[in-house]
């Protein structure tokens, strides 16, 4: 046996499998993180979460959060988007996006860009 010491390896606790583990737990979060960005403040942490949790026992997935964003910017231009402006509209702006996939009758279509030109 040896006399030497060797350090032990720091666990960080931001560890790529912990990041995995999260975003696999917490999509809700982490679309709104992605959109918004990170909040900073612990009130804005909080509101994150109720926003966050709201969304998850809807049944909303990440997806579907980014396709509501787009749509939110689509049809309120100039308007301030903000996570809880897309909690309130969340369910009208889907709706109306299903009906308009469904039906397709003499409607324009429109476009959206992607979220990452927004």
């Amino acid at each position: 046996m040896s006399d030497r010491l060797f350090p032990a390896t720091p666990v960080s606790r931001n560890s790529d499998a912990e990041k995995n583990r999260t975003q696999r737990l917490y999509p809700q979060w982490d679309a709104l993180v992605e959109l918004f960005g990170k909040p900073r403040t612990p009130s804005n942490q909080r509101l994150y979460g109720k926003i966050a949790n709201e969304l998850r026992e809807a049944g909303y997935s990440k997806d579907e959060i980014r396709l509501a964003a787009r749509l939110y910017r689509h049809n309120y231009q100039g308007i301030t988007f903000t996570a809880t402006a897309l909690l309130k509209h969340i369910d009208q702006l889907i709706h109306e996006n299903e009906q308009e996939t469904q039906t397709r009758q003499g409607r324009r279509l429109v476009v959206l860009p992607d979220l990452e030109a927004i």
